[in-house]
């Protein structure tokens, strides 16, 4: 059994150089951009420099709810939505919102019309818009209220538009070998392209999304389907997410796709497949879910925290598998073939993404420049997978990634990677290196709890660099200071 495991593992660590499915980094998407010819993509990726620190807030968002109609004809979606904000200082009379190459109809709040600006250049700005960037200003929706609002008060925010998005919202035409669909992908700042919104990560919200569309197709999105009605040929399906979440993990899939039910415990699962998908070829490919929660859930110490988790694999996607809160986004390459069993492993993959659930969705950085906090979490959480499952342990994978970024060129600092590098692959291997060290330092018990106490103080929160630290240092003996210097803010690779 000994040698048949080390046969096993270092057949997997040969498979890991090979490959790495399960990093969504900028490689990936700018060769698969390239295979497919796919347009407006540049908007998605990095997220504005100018904010990589989020903006302040001068509202909170506490509700958002989409209503809108997907055409597939015309590549567009209509309808409205509805925010519920709270005001977060006294005399607040302006509201900006993130929003990009739509129409714009009406804008109300709390039932009476309101004075709006929409697109905005920079010779049409006024006193009372409160920046004076003219690039921002085209992608900013400037609300006047009719009378400022008090600290803490509450409106209701709604907005009448539509859209035909180059980015964030990618529709499927249903060419030859394909079929119509549309998918979104809204990390880092690309839902503004089709949802009006403050799309930034300091801003958490509960969600509704109701969506039509043709009878026959299935849309998914965040949360439990709380209704799916027919009538004249459109199905309307309507989602709702009580935890809250930040804008960009706002999700559609939509097509006729193949859908069948699993569960974890009382958590409810979905495997959303290719039309033409069987259950069998469904449950081998993504069927081993319940496995991976369950572990996740035993290390981690805090049980899966939603109520559901789908994982819709979608065409010509432009990572390996996007986060969404309960609805993961996944690349076709997750639904393959009995005869590609022996060739094909999308577990990685799988963990990776459903880690996610709770290291950037639940506990999510409010600042794009913290994003080791999501990517080298749920990244080590792939290796505890597979420490757990018979696989190479995570001292193998550490020892192999550390090898890895010794030959990498180290212009990177993990704690503040810059607008380019944020969703480089170095930050996924050496954040979870870096959770490595710490676990070598105070060891598997203190570890665990820390990991324990981490997603359990800060759920549905958002959390900085400091919060982890400062809450590690309650566990260690001795100063972190060193391995933090180290690995957070050294681009060296570290002395064993």
């Amino acid at each position: 059994m000994r040698r048949f495991l080390l046969t096993l593992a270092a057949v997997l660590l040969a498979a890991i150089q090979q490959a790495d499915p399960a990093s969504a980094c900028r490689y990936e998407m700018e060769q698969v951009a390239a295979e497919q010819g796919l347009t407006g993509l540049a908007g998605w990726f990095a997220p504005d420099p100018l904010h990589l620190i989020s903006p302040s807030r001068p509202f909170d968002t506490e509700h958002i709810r989409l209503d809108l109609d997907v055409d597939f004809d015309n590549a567009s979606v209509s309808g409205n939505v509805q925010q519920r904000l709270r005001s977060l200082q006294p005399g607040l009379d302006v509201i900006q919102l993130n929003c990009v190459d739509m129409e714009i109809s009406a804008v109300s709040i709390d039932d009476a019309p309101v004075s709006f600006e929409y697109p905005v250049v920079s010779d049409q700005l006024t006193s009372w818009m409160l920046i004076d960037d003219a690039d921002d200003s085209r992608q900013t929706l400037y609300i006047r209220l009719n009378e400022p609002l008090d600290y803490g008060q509450l409106i209701n925010l709604r907005i009448d538009y539509s859209c035909s998005p180059q980015t964030g919202l990618y529709f499927q035409p249903g060419e030859t070998g394909q079929y119509t669909e549309v998918w979104s992908q809204g990390e880092g700042e690309s839902n503004r392209w089709w949802i009006p919104c403050f799309d930034y990560p300091n801003d958490k919200a509960s969600y509704e999304g109701i969506f039509r569309v043709p009878e026959g197709f299935y849309a998914l999105s965040n949360g439990n389907l709380l209704s799916r009605e027919d009538h004249d040929g459109i199905t309307e399906f309507h989602w709702s997410m009580e935890q809250p979440q930040v804008s960009y993990l706002i999700t559609l899939a939509a097509a006729e796709y193949e859908v069948y039910e699993d569960s974890w415990r009382d958590v409810q699962l979905l495997y959303v497949c290719p039309p033409g998908t069987d259950r069998a070829t469904a449950m081998r490919c993504v069927g081993v879910t319940p496995d991976i929660m369950e572990c996740f859930s035993e290390r981690i110490g805090i049980d899966y925290p939603y109520e559901k988790y789908a994982q819709v694999a979608v065409q010509n996607f432009i990572f390996g598998g996007m986060e969404n809160t309960t609805a993961t986004t996944m690349h076709a390459r997750l639904i393959y073939d009995e005869g590609e069993g022996e060739t094909r492993d999308e577990t990685g993959l799988i963990a990776h993404e459903l880690a996610h659930q709770w290291f950037g969705n639940s506990v999510t950085a409010r600042r794009w420049r913290d994003v080791w906090l999501h990517e080298g979490f749920a990244c080590y959480a792939e290796w505890l997978w597979s420490e757990n499952s018979g696989g190479p342990s995570a001292a193998e994978h550490a020892l192999l990634y550390r090898q890895r970024l010794i030959a990498t060129p180290q212009n990177l600092l993990l704690a503040d990677p810059g607008p380019q590098d944020m969703f480089d692959d170095r930050v996924y291997k050496r954040g979870a290196l870096t959770l490595h060290a710490l676990r070598g330092v105070i060891g598997d018990d203190r570890f665990f709890a820390l990991l324990r106490d981490w997603t359990a103080r800060h759920r549905h929160g958002t959390v900085v660099t400091d919060d982890f630290t400062g809450l590690a240092a309650k566990y260690a003996d001795t100063s972190l200071r060193p391995l933090w210097d180290a690995w957070l803010y050294s681009t060296a690779v570290p002395p064993r």
